[in-house]
């Protein structure tokens, strides 16, 4: 049994404040606050002499004695094991244990200061305004910040390439996210969280995103949500602009930036169908505007200048807001309740009506045209990086967003029953999602040219998304526009190796992406009718589109007991891992209207067949240049010759005909190679 504490160090650790009792420092002990906290501008407490506990020497001895030996049961722990292999036994001490304790060993692995102060240099170089906003630049964050923060951005910084210099110095980031997440539970158990603590839950969240654990990332998101709310300074409408506001609006809504893209969407039951069959209802559903107002949004200075305004980031907060509704229109395509893309009340109507109306306001300053980012020098680019990092934040996402809304894959699943004669919705889809796709192609490239690291993971899963619509094209008959998607899906593609192994969640968007290639393009005959053939690759595409939205239930990683776990999935309906989608009942399009309408274009069929003997041959495309292997690798997947054109026949009524007399022409969308001078097609997709 472990010896009790002596009265002399229980009496010093008494009169000593919350913040030097957590550091082991010596305490000044001045009331109210002492000269070390005022130092450090954190909030001094002695909660000792708030609460006031009657609690017997007996039973002091007995808790301290039970300390003791969960102390020794963490040190005792294997470092870096993962939450997967503990027991619940482990698992409930390291919960349990009381605020000291987990604080004991939290400061136990704390590196060297200067090993804090490179993970400092980490955060702002590859998180800061990508996308949270916690901290200004200059602010104090250094080896001196509560032990929370110093956790969370250690749980970070040792995921990045970039620390592998000093990697002997950290230990493994679930270890550090693990000893945060305790501390932090404890805090909010003993009623003592502050702002710091509400910035290290944040980070929390985005370090289990980057981690790749959606339950745990979607689980802190929205507590520190609920925290936020209980505090009341989601309330606060202040208009003054003084430091400690301006961090406040910070941290709300970089909470809710959080919210937006790992939240998981809020349900409420709804009995007013049928009673014997309830069912729930998203809070979007039913949606309506309140009288009361947000914060206002955190203020930046535009050119180094003194005058400061609401600026890009704030409207990267709002693109996110539509990427947000994107994800959630995804979510009901895969669950069948997506209603007809071109009616009037359907949400891809709606979505698209939000995307002008944010295009509206959007300052001409801040465009596309006017930013000139592509004439701009590297070292410019670099002096202004976090201007420029929301920046291209925004242009993605508006292009991401236009690219998921049109995606072929989609479209073919909420295409109507019925569909007789001309639509010219498909041919304007078609259109959207070429455009908008080989913009994602154009501004990475324009990023790797100009140097600026994109270290965000939307980033990575826009060139996923990108990737599987230049595929796509790169069957088309037209030889500009195929030769176009070929090479802007290398470039996608070269994105997602190169830039994708910054974070866990990065590299399993990858492994998405290369499951759907291999399956879409297998160079091995499949022993499987059309119809499994189909399912399997509309499963592969599923797995990629609804990777934005999807949240795994019934998991409880690090959350739950197994046992509970355990039981609950006994109840749990079987997951379909393959998706379908039900073929329209519409006979072949008539010949004759085929040879008639230039209008016509039949609904997009993302899925083909090699010809019949299993082989695609190579086509050679006039003024190309020589390509690498992994070019060839894709051309003998991708490349259609002319004999091979004829199999395609769903395919080219959604792309180009090579008679021309179905869907449209690269000439008539005004389509130009990037070393064109005409980009006038270009001009009328961009933000």
């Amino acid at each position: 049994m472990a010896p009790s504490r002596n009265p002399r160090n229980y009496r010093r650790v008494s009169q000593a404040c919350s913040n030097c009792r957590r550091k082991k420092n010596r305490c000044p002990g001045e009331r109210p606050a002492c000269s070390h906290c005022v130092r450090l501008r954190q909030n001094c407490e002695y909660l000792y002499n708030q609460c006031n506990r009657q609690t017997s020497i007996g039973s002091k001895s007995r808790l301290e004695d039970r300390v003791a030996q969960l102390e020794e049961m963490i040190l005792n722990k294997p470092q870096g094991s993962s939450q997967q292999n503990e027991t619940p036994e482990s698992t409930t001490g390291s919960y349990l244990s009381p605020t000291g304790n987990a604080e004991t060993s939290a400061t136990s692995l704390l590196p060297p200061n200067d090993i804090i102060a490179l993970a400092i240099h980490t955060y702002y170089e590859y998180v800061h305004r990508q996308p949270l906003w916690l901290f200004e630049s200059d602010d104090t964050l250094n080896s001196d910040c509560c032990e929370e923060l110093l956790l969370t951005i250690l749980s970070i910084a040792a995921q990045h390439p970039s620390t592998n210099s000093f990697r002997e110095h950290l230990h493994s980031a679930e270890t550090y996210s693990d000893a945060a997440r305790s501390m932090i539970m404890l805090r909010i158990a003993s009623a003592s969280v502050d702002m710091r603590i509400l910035q290290a839950l944040c980070l929390l969240s985005f370090s289990n995103l980057l981690l790749n654990d959606l339950d745990l990332a979607s689980f802190h998101a929205m507590l520190a949500k609920t925290l936020l709310q209980s505090s009341g300074l989601a309330s606060q409408l202040s208009q003054e602009r003084s430091t400690k506001f301006e961090e406040q609006r910070r941290l709300i809504w970089s909470i809710f930036v959080l919210d937006l893209i790992c939240g998981q969407p809020e349900k409420t039951p709804s009995l007013n169908e049928d009673i014997h069959n309830p069912r729930y209802f998203t809070v979007e559903d039913t949606q309506q505007r309140t009288s009361s107002q947000c914060p206002s949004l955190p203020q930046e200075s535009h050119d180094n200048n003194e005058e400061r305004s609401v600026g890009i980031w704030a409207y990267m907060v709002g693109m996110i807001s539509l990427w947000n509704e994107a994800t959630l229109y995804v979510s009901k395509c895969a669950e069948g309740i997506s209603n007809t893309p071109w009616k009037s009340d359907s949400t891809y109507t709606h979505i698209n009506s939000h995307i002008m109306d944010q295009e509206t306001f959007f300052p001409d300053h801040h465009r596309f045209d006017a930013a000139k980012f592509s004439e701009r020098s590297v070292a410019e680019i670099a002096a202004q990086r976090e201007y420029w990092l929301p920046w291209m934040r925004v242009q993605i996402n508006f292009h991401l967003i236009h690219s998921i809304l049109n995606h072929p894959f989609l479209l073919s699943s909420t295409k109507p029953k019925q569909n007789v004669g001309t639509n010219s919705f498909w041919k304007s889809a078609s259109q959207l999602a070429l455009l908008h796709s080989t913009w994602i192609g154009r501004l990475l490239e324009m990023s790797k040219e100009k140097n600026l690291q994109l270290s965000d993971p939307v980033f990575t899963y826009a060139a996923v998304v990108a990737t599987t619509l230049h595929t796509y094209w790169s069957q088309a008959s037209d030889a500009t526009v195929r030769s176009s998607a070929r090479r802007y899906s290398e470039v996608c593609r070269t994105f997602v190796i190169e830039w994708g192994p910054q974070w866990s969640v990065c590299q399993f968007m990858a492994k998405l992406l290369d499951e759907y290639l291999n399956v879409m393009f297998s160079a091995q005959p499949m022993q499987r009718s059309r119809e499994d053939t189909d399912k399997v690759k509309a499963s592969a595409m599923w797995n990629i589109l609804s990777f934005a939205y999807h949240r795994p239930q019934c998991k409880g990683k690090g959350l739950f007991q197994p046992s509970f776990i355990r039981e609950q999935e006994l109840y749990t309906g079987e997951r379909r891992d393959v998706f379908t989608f039900d073929d329209p009942d519409l006979d072949p399009t008539p010949i004759d209207l085929q040879k008639n309408s230039h209008e016509y274009a039949a609904p997009p069929n993302l899925f083909f067949s090699p010809n019949t003997n299993g082989s695609i041959e190579q086509q050679e495309i006039s003024g190309e240049n020589a390509e690498c292997p992994k070019d060839q690798a894709l051309d003998k997947q991708t490349s259609l010759s002319n004999g091979d054109a004829a199999n395609f026949s769903s395919l080219l009524d959604w792309t180009w005909a090579s008679d021309g007399t179905r869907g449209f022409h690269s000439s008539d969308l005004g389509f130009h190679e990037p070393s064109s001078v005409n980009l006038d097609w270009w001009d009328t997709g961009i933000l």
